[in-house]
């Protein structure tokens, strides 16, 4: 199964839809979808009579999006990380499980700032304490902590991003900032994950090649296989949250 599959798949246990109802988005709006992934997103935004720019840097995802679309919306590769868009200032913003990827967000979100219009809307969506399930072993438990916090130190992704997006909207001035936390099938469940949901989880860790050149092959599969033990287990509890965040720019 390919990333994109991956992406496509995972749509299914997310809380998008309920998530777009809470939107302050109108018909008409021009939005933008960064990290849009295959558009699964940018689509819905679309069928709520937005005109969406979908951005992303991942030209495999981009492709499945532009063949999904039909040529509606529109799609961008571009690095979002220095955003310079050559359109008219847009009235929302959608960005969802891609702040993590820039653990000094503040210069980023800047960046996606200056593309929006005097009070557009931004919807900011990620996880928290990703790796925050129970029951996991002590020895575990410090080494996912140890390999979450070399992730950050590096700028390559912080695993705890959605506890942050309120303290990173607030001090760039954003107006009306509140949060709230979504249920997910595949993040945030408590009792035993789903065969599907298992899957996933393990397919992820065969793609964190990061985590296991940090942590050596022994303490790698130690760790991946406890967790996986927690997640399958009847008394399991999760700590993890997705969050979503919406702001106003002033």
């Amino acid at each position: 199964m390919s990333l994109v599959d991956e992406y496509l798949r995972q749509d299914a246990w997310r809380s998008f839809d309920a998530m777009l109802e809470k939107l302050p988005l109108e018909a008409g709006q021009r939005v933008l979808d960064l990290g849009c992934g295959p558009g699964t997103m940018t689509a819905r935004l679309a069928a709520k009579g937005a005109d969406v720019l979908g951005v992303d840097q991942d030209n495999l995802a981009l492709k499945e999006a532009r063949e999904r679309a039909g040529g509606e919306p529109r799609y961008l590769n571009a690095d979002l990380r220095t955003l310079d868009l050559d359109e008219t200032p847009f009235d929302g913003l959608w960005s969802s499980f891609t702040e993590a990827y820039f653990p000094d967000f503040a210069p980023v979100l800047q960046r996606w700032l200056e593309h929006l219009a005097p009070g557009a809307w931004l919807a900011l969506v990620e996880v928290e304490a990703m790796f925050e399930h129970r029951p996991l072993d002590e020895n575990a438990r410090t080494a996912l902590e140890e390999f979450a916090t070399e992730m950050r130190a590096k700028g390559r992704y912080d695993f705890d991003m959605g506890s942050k997006l309120v303290d990173y909207c607030t001090a760039a001035g954003l107006e009306a900032v509140e949060s709230s936390h979504w249920v997910d099938a595949e993040l945030v469940f408590q009792g035993p994950a789903a065969p599907d949901v298992l899957e996933a989880w393990r397919r992820r860790f065969a793609r964190l090649t990061a985590m296991r050149e940090f942590l050596g092959q022994a303490r790698f599969v130690a760790s991946r296989e406890d967790l996986l033990h927690s997640l399958a287990a009847p008394e399991h509890e999760c700590g993890a949250s997705v969050t979503m965040v919406l702001a106003r720019k002033p």
